[in-house]
């Protein structure tokens, strides 16, 4: 059926609606209004549409007669753009203070706030997440440093420099943090199309990866692994030789 096959006496459902009642157009469906029940003809199956919360559209006509009363009214207008159009539609609404114009533009902004201040939240987490990963290797570099103690001093005494033992914690250092890094983007970017899938029924169609953010998130990785290997690394170069070397 047409969208503009809707009538009185008819209603168009959502696809999804459709085939859980199993129902197709013509078929007449019964419902439970606060007036009785009323029984309509099916007009027409349009595509779900996340923005249309009701699987069922009827006629403002039929919803009064079932004792519906009027709530939130969305009237969508469509222009040629003209620079007047906001001026008169801003004077129509001039004495309703509950009720905005906004352009498409304004519209997508308001809704994009609230995502925004989620993501902010996301990157103050991230924040936290990235100063226990710090202390994390450092733990685990000065436990390494501390276990291998004979290691390094036979390093030492075999003519490894304390520069040479410095670069090797950091390097150490650095891979740990880079594969940390690259397992977090791969874990991250799977639970995001897996999430995508799941909600795919609400509009999310589309899956946005942010390499840019991703790049500058694995080169922060290998800053942190520096930064990360310092203090394991001078404690590792200052061992004494002999005294590592006697080490159980």
């Amino acid at each position: 059926g047409a969208l503009d096959g809707l009538a009185d006496g008819s209603v168009l459902v959502q696809q999804s609606w459709a085939d859980d009642e199993d129902v197709a157009v013509g078929d007449d469906i019964t419902f439970e209004m606060p007036v009785g029940e009323r029984t309509y003809r099916v007009a027409g199956i349009v595509d779900d549409n996340p923005i249309v919360v009701a699987p069922v559209l009827m006629t403002l006509t039929d919803l009064a007669d079932a004792g519906f009363t009027a709530s939130d009214n969305v009237l969508i207008l469509f222009t040629d753009g003209s620079p007047g159009v906001q001026d008169r539609l801003d004077a129509v609404v001039a004495d309703l203070p509950v009720v905005t114009v906004k352009d498409q533009g304004e519209f997508a902004q308001e809704q994009r706030e609230p995502i925004d201040q989620f993501v902010l939240m996301i990157f103050a987490l991230l924040g936290l997440a990235l100063v226990i990963a710090v202390l994390g290797i450092v733990n685990t570099l000065a436990l390494s440093v501390i276990e291998r103690t004979r290691e390094v001093g036979l390093l030492r005494a075999i003519g490894v420099s304390r520069r040479q033992l410095r670069w090797m914690i950091t390097l150490e250092s650095v891979l740990i943090a880079v594969l940390g890094a690259l397992l977090g983007v791969a874990l991250g970017i799977g639970f995001g199309v897996a999430l995508m899938y799941a909600v795919r029924d609400q509009g999310l169609e589309v899956i946005s990866v942010p390499f840019g953010q991703l790049g500058v998130f694995l080169g922060l990785s290998v800053v942190i692994g520096v930064l990360a290997a310092v203090f394991p690394a001078r404690r590792a170069a200052r061992l004494d030789v002999l005294r590592a070397i006697a080490t159980e």
